[in-house]
């Protein structure tokens, strides 16, 4: 099978998925909102966190390969962005708790991303995951991906692995 697409970070990712507190939607349910200026402080702590992770990761950038400093750097790129930052702020000054407005910021850049591979011609994405990666499987098909009938082996270390790929429609 032939793939196709525009590259984002050349290389393969390897990795095992991993999605901590995956219940998040029930976390945010039993989130107590504070008042606009609780939840922005809170937006801003977390996000101060985030970014110093990201650049801890990147302290050691010799035992990282360029493909992996890539794709922290992107990390990055996007949390620093005014644009995203703005999104956010506005949200939780329309109320909004900071993870919700966190999510709502990034389900609206999904949405540009989305529009713009539209206008590309583009009509569905796909995402692989290992095929005995339940719980992001539980994700992926809560999100409304098809599973596709196709799998690849996937080899790490000269040890195959099978993937499998969700469609979903622009």
């Amino acid at each position: 099978m032939h793939k196709t697409g525009n590259v984002v970070v050349e290389g393969v990712a390897i990795g095992k998925i991993q999605f901590l507190n995956a219940d998040y939607e029930e976390q945010i349910k039993r989130y107590m909102t504070g008042t606009e200026e609780e939840e922005k402080k809170r937006y801003q702590e977390a996000h101060t966190l985030a970014k110093d992770d990201l650049d801890s990761l990147l302290e050691d950038r010799d035992s990282l390969s360029e493909s992996e400093a890539e794709i922290i750097e992107a990390h990055q790129l996007m949390i620093d962005d005014i644009t995203f930052e703005d999104a956010i702020l506005g949200y939780i000054e329309q109320k909004m708790s900071a993870p919700s407005a966190v999510l709502k910021a990034v389900d609206d850049f999904k949405a540009m991303f989305e529009d713009w591979a539209r206008k590309n011609g583009a009509s569905k994405y796909v995402i692989g995951v290992l095929k005995d990666n339940k719980k992001a499987r539980a994700v992926y098909e809560k999100w409304g991906g098809k599973l596709s009938t196709y799998e690849e082996d996937f080899y790490k270390m000269g040890v195959a692995y099978k993937e499998v790929f969700y469609i979903y429609d622009l």
